[in-house]
């Protein structure tokens, strides 16, 4: 969450690397259900969906290729995100998108007090190995 007077923007997404021999970066990004999950016991839609919606997917797709010799050669896929109605945008997931290519491609320990480091532009650690 990120705080921005009365709004607070909101993003979750997560991924994996999976390195392979060929000469490319390839992205995927899974995309929700549109509707999104129901409560059935309140009988109305939840306000945070588990997934990606379409149109933040574009920024995904941006912040993951912002630097494409991160990770090297593989697949990075960003199955796992939540997003809300009101909080989330496209330039939220670019920039959760960075970070989380960064930390993929970091191959020392990450001290939970730097982590924030992973996801402000120049401050962030060097290329390194790769994570899963």
């Amino acid at each position: 969450m990120v705080p921005t007077g009365e709004r607070i923007l909101y993003g979750l997404l997560g991924a994996g690397f999976h390195p392979h021999d060929y000469e490319f970066l390839r992205v995927s990004v899974g995309i929700a259900n549109p509707a999104g999950p129901y409560d059935e016991a309140l009988g109305e839609r939840l306000e945070a969906k588990v997934g990606l919606p379409d149109y933040v997917c574009g920024g995904v797709f941006a912040g993951a290729l912002h630097d494409p010799g991160r990770l090297g050669r593989g697949v990075v896929r960003f199955m796992w995100g939540a997003v809300t109605d009101a909080g989330s945008a496209w330039e939220v997931f670019r920039i959760l998108a960075v970070g989380v290519v960064r930390l993929l491609g970091s191959d020392e320990h990450i001290d939970p007090a730097e982590l924030l480091l992973f996801f402000n532009g120049p401050g962030a650690p060097p290329p390194g190995g790769h994570r899963t």
